[in-house]
């Protein structure tokens, strides 16, 4: 893994010396997500380079260094990620001629540009973001995978578009103005993560999964915008449902478990060691299973554990570890050690977001055991209906549609939220109901954080916020059945914020986190058996382990991997609660100290609370400031 940087020429430009500078600037400040290798190119003419700096897990000679030229010298690649089927590529682009000099997978992708173009991205199975300059056609390609696993943004800055794989690192070029999006901030307090489409920082854009974007670089013209950017979808999950052939009942079993297998097995490809991040749950056990039946090396395994019995899995990971002579390491984290350390998890948020303290800490304790790659079982729970929003959003998508049309209508239902003594999930529901309830409605009641009214409450907006989610491809035969929540949470909430969480939290300790569950095989598994697993969660994956687990413990109900932060800001996590309340806080004072009444006497969750807090402490790590809503600011003008 590495992390990516670029500034393409769009008109007039500064020269070499500035270039170089503002490039290197932003190279280092992404240099926890490369320590083994940096390198920079500036184009012959001074106006335009790319930057690189390396984690080092494939070919780690220094033939693997980046930004990597062609055989010519005129195509430069800088790219992050692993190909798993690299080797394919490489024997199918040696029979059209191409030698190699390395035996990484950036030569296979740099290659695999000059042979095909624009078609390359379809082609790669794996997760990446990469940027090709074509010093001949004075073109730049920027791409990302299938389920926008590693991330990639751009701004236009001036006469010049500025990309990385970090919004911190467009933000150290100087070039970008460190001002919020006053509508991402309102996403990320409703959703608990910023929007894809755009950034906690105004101006810059987040490239769209499974999506690339050619840019020409102009030598005659005085200014160009985010807008010459030319994104096109090469690939979609929903066109990959509408397609699926069903797999027989008869062979499910079976397709499932070599499915599985085969995508473990390519996905541990390393040059050094590959480790497990393991919970007591049905997605990572069965990791554990399927990487011991595809080798017979070491794996080291790490888990993180608590006092509080309800959020702890360490027994039970500690017997599947035992179970596959897993060389487990295990740590217990205590309130204390998350408030001390709070100041380092607020800097590796590349942005602010509810969750990713958890991954903080499980990717602290791989690297620290000595471990550069370690599989999560992140995608299962998206692809194979694991999550109970998979009988929640469908249930309260009747339920919203049946209540908007009633003669009281949304603003009768909203009333439910402040009646005291209502259940929470009652009290939501009629907070976040809407005219026109739709699908994506639906799921952001479930999914949702702060509500539109106490979101608007919060930053001082004189009338109720839409709620709106990324736009997302539903078709209409879809909406309310589990192949739609699957394309919602995957494009949402696995996007937004587990994806994107993991990436920042494992860099920040120069970890590769590889995710064999999406992998395009499985991808592809899990629209082909649909029927299964929306009649039976993750039905595919449990009896693809169902020949490793003859005895032992039985799965428990989902609960995900989440620290006990309800009890912790009631108790040794309150100074940071007061702390908020003391400051001269980014949101309302008077809206605040409501909320953290409503939390104290049961009548808000601690995402809630804990919301507004790390948005407070993020804009404050990297002096951001917070704008006004675009409405409001044209009007003003």
């Amino acid at each position: 893994m590495c992390g990516i940087a670029g500034i393409l020429p769009l008109g007039e430009s500064a020269g070499l010396s500035d270039v170089r500078e503002r490039l290197g600037a932003m190279v280092r400040a992404m240099r926890h997500r490369g320590p083994d290798d940096t390198g920079m190119y500036i184009a012959p003419d001074g106006r335009g380079g790319l930057g690189n700096t390396r984690l080092a897990i494939r070919d780690l000679s220094p033939a693997g260094h980046m930004p990597m030229a062609s055989a010519d010298g005129r195509t430069w690649i800088t790219y992050n990620g692993e190909i798993y089927n690299a080797a394919e590529l490489r024997g199918e682009l040696e029979r059209l001629g191409f030698a190699f000099r390395s035996t990484g997978d950036t030569e296979v992708i740099l290659n695999g540009y000059l042979a095909w173009g624009v078609e390359l991205p379809i082609r790669l199975n794996g997760i990446f973001a990469f940027a090709v300059w074509d010093e001949t056609a004075r073109t730049l390609l920027l791409s990302r995978d299938r389920f926008g696993v590693k991330p990639l943004y751009y701004a236009s800055a001036g006469n010049d578009l500025v990309f990385a794989s970090e919004v911190r690192a467009l933000l150290a070029s100087g070039l970008i103005p460190r001002v919020a999006d006053r509508q991402a901030v309102e996403h990320y307090l409703m959703f608990g993560s910023c929007p894809s489409g755009r950034t906690i920082i105004a101006g810059v854009s987040g490239l769209p999964r499974a999506s690339y974007a050619s840019v020409a670089a102009a030598a005659d013209v005085s200014r160009h915008d985010s807008a010459d950017v030319d994104v096109k979808e090469y690939w979609s999950q929903a066109g990959e449902f509408a397609g699926a052939d069903p797999i027989p009942d008869s062979e499910l079993e079976e397709r499932a478990r070599e499915t599985f297998k085969v995508a473990v097995h390519s996905q541990m490809a390393s040059d050094v060691p590959v480790g497990l991040f393991l919970s007591d749950g049905t997605d990572s056990t069965a990791l554990a299973a399927f990487m011991r039946a595809t080798t017979g090396s070491d794996i080291r395994s790490v888990t993180v554990g608590f006092d509080e019995a309800r959020f702890d899995e360490s027994d039970r990971s500690r017997s599947t570890a035992d179970r596959f002579c897993l060389d487990h390491a295990e740590r217990r984290i205590g309130p204390a050690e998350v408030l001390d350390s709070l100041p380092e998890v607020i800097a590796a948020m590349d942005q602010p977001t509810i969750d990713g303290v958890n991954t903080y800490f499980v990717s602290q304790t791989a690297a620290q055991s000595g471990l550069k790659v370690a599989l999560a079982g992140l995608g299962a729970d998206e692809l194979f209906g694991g999550y109970r929003t998979f009988a929640d959003v469908p249930r309260v998508d009747r339920l919203m549609r049946q209540v908007s049309a009633l003669p009281f209508g949304p603003e009768g239902g909203r009333a439910l939220a402040d009646i005291p003594g209502v259940p929470y999930r009652w009290r939501k529901l009629g907070a976040w109901l809407t005219e026109g309830a739709s699908g994506t409605d639906a799921y952001a009641a479930v999914r949702g954080v702060l509500s539109p009214r106490r979101v608007a409450s919060l930053l001082g907006e004189p009338k109720a916020i839409s709620a709106s989610l990324d736009s997302v491809e539903l078709n209409g035969s879809l909406i309310g059945n589990a192949a739609a929540v699957s394309l919602l949470e995957s494009s949402i909430y696995m996007h937004n914020q587990l994806l994107r969480d993991t990436d920042c939290m494992a860099m920040a300790h120069s970890l590769e986190v590889r995710v064999p569950y999406l992998d395009a095989s499985t991808s592809r598994l899990a629209v082909a058996t649909v029927g299964a697993w929306s009649q039976s969660a993750k039905a595919p994956l449990k009896l693809a382990r169902s020949i490793y687990f003859p005895i032992g413990l039985p799965d428990k109900p989902k609960q995900g991997f989440t620290f006990p932060f309800d009890p912790w800001l009631r108790g040794p996590l309150r100074p940071l609660v007061q702390q908020l309340t003391a400051a001269d806080v980014v949101v309302s004072r008077s809206a605040w100290v409501s909320l953290v009444n409503d939390f104290d006497h049961g009548r808000a969750h601690w995402s809630h609370v804990w919301a507004p807090i790390v948005l407070d402490r993020w804009l404050r790590e990297n002096d951001v400031s917070l704008g006004p809503r675009a409405e409001l600011a044209s009007a003003a003008a």
